[in-house]
């Protein structure tokens, strides 16, 4: 009896440990972009170390990416990347984990015009989740960004030697039409002159 009971003790045991296993969140590992964003590499430290979210209402402070383009990410993309990063958790909890983190609502008032936090605690893994997937949002703008200015960059570089050879052309052309006018006008006016004295030749002879 005593032994039934260990045996039943162990697998219940085990089937717990298998299903805390199953149920562990995705791991969010920081973008793959982010060493070059000095600004996300911080946040992310600030994140998954300080365990805490700057809101918009944090002071600037490099030292723990706080800066403007933060303040303007989550003034305008924030609850837009709130809003995907909740519907893919709620997804995972209702196919695999089964559990209910109910970090939506801390997060919506957090990012919500009408919050004084400075910041948001994120020590729970459901809260760690969510905010490393708000600074890897953060991070994904910066590459949209750059990509934007090197497309730019590339275009007017594409535009001005465009214009540079259309400029040369016309140039050309121009000099072309001098050249090949000049001596005409040239030859006219000497036609013109011998038409006008061998006019004139016979009415002298007339009056002498």
């Amino acid at each position: 009896m005593t032994k039934m009971l260990n045996l039943i003790t162990i697998l219940v045991g085990i089937t717990s440990l298998v299903s805390g296993v199953m149920c562990v969140l995705p791991h969010v590992m920081p973008h793959e972009l982010m060493q070059y964003d000095h600004n996300a590499g911080r946040l992310w430290n600030t994140v998954t170390n300080m365990k805490m979210l700057p809101g918009v209402r944090h002071t600037l402070n490099y030292e723990v990416g706080v800066t403007a383009r933060w303040h303007h990410f989550l003034q305008e993309h924030g609850n837009t990347a709130l809003n995907n990063i909740l519907a893919d958790l709620n997804h995972y909890v209702q196919e695999v984990d089964r559990r209910d983190y109910n970090v939506g609502p801390r997060f919506r008032k957090f990012l919500s015009a009408n919050s004084k936090a400075q910041v948001l605690p994120v020590s729970e893994r459901g809260e760690q989740y969510v905010a490393r997937r708000l600074v890897n949002a953060f991070a994904d703008t910066w590459q949209q960004h750059h990509a934007a200015q090197q497309q730019a960059a590339w275009q007017a570089e594409l535009d001005a030697i465009e214009h540079e050879e259309s400029g040369g052309v016309m140039s050309g052309s121009e000099e072309e039409g001098d050249t090949a006018t000049g001596p005409g006008q040239v030859v006219q006016a000497e036609r013109s002159q011998r038409a006008g004295s061998a006019s004139a030749g016979p009415s002298r002879r007339n009056q002498s």
